[in-house]
C-alpha cells in the first residue's frame, strides 16, 4: 500500500495544508496570469482556485475520515489487525489505484478537449491565440487528474464506511448517537465537490468561455455528491430499518396476547400494568429515527448543498450587472 499521491503533496509540518494550498495558488496563478489574456481573468481564477483548494480540503477529509474510524472503534467488531488495515486503507491505496485515477482523468480531459476544440490536441496552433490554448488545455488536464483523482479517493473511503456499517458495526436502536460518525463522514465527503461546484461559476463570467469548457465538469463533480452521500450511511439504514421492525413485530407481538387472539386476556388493574410498560416502548421505538443523522448533520448538509446555487445566482446577478454598466 502506498499513501494516496496528492497526500503527498501536503508537507508533513504544522499549517501544511494551508503551505499546500498557497504554494499551489501563487504558482498556478502565476502561470495562467501570463498564459491567459486580460479579458480572461475569471479563467485564471477558475484553474488556479479549484485546484489550489482541492488538494488541501482532500487531506482535511482524509483526516477527518480516519477520525471518524477512531470514534467508531468500540462499536466494530474487527481485530486490532483489520482495524489498522482500514486506518490505513482511508489514505493509502495499491500503485495500481495511484495510476489508474490521473490516467482516467487524463482519458476525461482529452474528451473534454474534443468537446471544445473538435479534436484532441488543439494546441500547437501558431497564432496570438497559441499560448491561450496551451494554458486552457493544461489547466483542463490538471483538473481533471485532481479531480478524478479526488473524487475516486473519496469514493473509496465512502464504500469503507459502507462495508463497515453492512458487516462490522454494532447496532443499538435506543444507542443510535454512537452511529453519527458515519453521517458525518458521509456530509463531509461532499464538503470538497461542494465547495468545487461554488467555484464554476467564475468561469462562465468570461465571455470567451463556452458553456461545453464548464457543463461536463460540472457535471462529473456534482453526480458524485449524491453518491458519496449515500454509500456510507444506505447500508446502516438499512439495518436499522430491519432491526426497527423486527423489534416492532416483537412487541406488537406481546401486546396482541393481551388485547386480542381468540382468547383474549380481560383487561384489568393486572393488564393495565402490565400492557402500560409495553406501549411505551412501542411508542419508543416508532420514534427512533432509522437514518443515522442529528439535527446538526442535517443542518450541516442543508448548508453545504444550498451553496451552489447560491453561487450560481450570484454569478448571474453579477454577470448581469456588468452588462448593465458596461
Amino acid at each position: 500500500m502506498r499513501k494516496n499521491y496528492l497526500l503527498l503533496l501536503i508537507p508533513p509540518v504544522p499549517f501544511g495544508r494551508w503551505i499546500c494550498g498557497t504554494g499551489l495558488f501563487c504558482l498556478l496563478f502565476l502561470f495562467f496570469k501570463l498564459n491567459f489574456p486580460q479579458n480572461m481573468p475569471s479563467a485564471t481564477l477558475f484553474f488556479t482556485l479549484i485546484i489550489s483548494y482541492i488538494i488541501p480540503i482532500y487531506s482535511y477529509i482524509s483526516d477527518q475520515s480516519v477520525q471518524a474510524l477512531e470514534d467508531l472503534k468500540d462499536e466494530l467488531s474487527l481485530t486490532a489487525a483489520e482495524f489498522a488495515r482500514t486506518k490505513q486503507a482511508i489514505t493509502h491505496t495499491t500503485f495500481k489505484g495511484n495510476v489508474i485515477a490521473p490516467a482516467g482523468g487524463l482519458v476525461f480531459a482529452l474528451f473534454h478537449q474534443w468537446l471544445i476544440y473538435g479534436t484532441l490536441f488543439n494546441i500547437s496552433r501558431g497564432d496570438e491565440n497559441s499560448a491561450q490554448v496551451q494554458a486552457g488545455f493544461i489547466g483542463t488536464i490538471l483538473i481533471w487528474i485532481v479531480m478524478t483523482s479526488v473524487i475516486m479517493g473519496l469514493i473509496n473511503n465512502a464504500r469503507i464506511f459502507s462495508q463497515l456499517g453492512k458487516h462490522q458495526v454494532k447496532i443499538d436502536l435506543f444507542q443510535t448517537y454512537k452511529l453519527l460518525p458515519f453521517a458525518r463522514i458521509a456530509i463531509i465527503s461532499t464538503l470538497a465537490l461542494v465547495g468545487a461546484l461554488a467555484l464554476f461559476p467564475i468561469l462562465l463570467l468570461d465571455s470567451e468561455s463556452p458553456l461545453t469548457g464548464a457543463l461536463p465538469g460540472f457535471l462529473a463533480t456534482a453526480i458524485p455528491v449524491f453518491i458519496m452521500l449515500a454509500i456510507p450511511i444506505w447500508p446502516i439504514h438499512k439495518r436499522l430499518l430491519q432491526a426497527k421492525e423486527k423489534a416492532l413485530t416483537d412487541i406488537r407481538e406481546l401486546i396482541r396476547e393481551h388485547t386480542g387472539g381468540p382468547d383474549p386476556v380481560p383487561l384489568n388493574a393486572g393488564t393495565v400494568t402490565t400492557l402500560a410498560p409495553l406501549l411505551a416502548y412501542q411508542r419508543s421505538l416508532v420514534l427512533i429515527s432509522t437514518w443515522p443523522f442529528d439535527l446538526s448533520a442535517l443542518t450541516r448538509l442543508a448548508f453545504y448543498l444550498i451553496i451552489p446555487p447560491l453561487t450560481w445566482v450570484g454569478a448571474a446577478l453579477i454577470e448581469k450587472g456588468l452588462d448593465l454598466v458596461l
